[in-house]
């Protein structure tokens, strides 16, 4: 099986489906979620412009470390979105949450040497922190008996699907990278294939949010 075609194809879809919910919240006036999203949105086509060019010129060393990258923008986003877009209770606490989730990931940014000794445990905490934001989500509406709206709804499962494999895939990193592409390849597969849901699944809420009369 040709992974490194799948791959390829795959990178083209993020492409393709950050570009359209770019210029989707480029052309509606939004408020700040608008803008919050626009921001990760860039980012994000930036991290995997980036990370197609380094695997083309086979810099494989400096391209791993855009993992973590990529956790702590997810980790960002996903609270400052789930802040301002989710009526949660004891909101104060993203904040404190974002600090120290800051704090941990300039004080993780150390040289490894060697792609063998490679890890990215940091993320697993970003992974968990996320789960809980989309866990509290399910727990509120059911302690308030309300029903979740279905974009909503296909926004938190996408969620709690990637990054809880995501967290997975954290953990065992250093496997991951460094055996056979063949052995390890499915797995990078799946998780890029619920990468895309949740991209999809976010530019959905964006475009139902936006069909709201002001």
């Amino acid at each position: 099986m040709n992974y490194e075609l799948f791959f390829y194809l795959l990178w083209w879809i993020s492409i393709l489906l950050l570009a359209g919910g770019l210029s989707f919240n480029l052309i509606r006036r939004g408020s700040k979620k608008n803008h919050l999203l626009i921001i990760y949105l860039f980012a994000i086509a930036l991290l995997e412009g980036t990370s197609q060019y380094l695997s083309e010129y086979h810099k494989d060393e400096v391209n791993i470390y855009l993992f973590h990258f990529s956790g702590f923008l997810h980790f960002f986003f996903v609270v400052l979105w789930y802040h301002h877009y989710f009526k949660l209770t004891k909101r104060i606490k993203h904040l404190i949450i974002l600090l120290v989730g800051t704090l941990f990931f300039f004080g993780n940014i150390t040289p490894y040497g060697e792609i063998l000794h490679f890890q990215i445990y940091a993320n697993v905490l970003y992974n968990l922190v996320i789960l809980s934001l989309g866990l509290s989500y399910y727990i509120q509406i059911t302690l308030h008996g309300q029903r979740p709206d279905r974009h909503e709804h296909f926004f938190n499962i996408a969620l709690l699907l990637y990054f809880s494999f995501d967290a997975i895939i954290s953990i065992s990193s250093n496997y991951l990278i460094n055996e056979h592409l063949d052995l390890v390849a499915p797995f990078w597969l799946f998780r890029a294939l619920l990468l895309q849901l949740f991209y999809l699944s976010l530019i959905n809420s964006a475009w139902q949010v936006g069909k709201i009369p002001k």
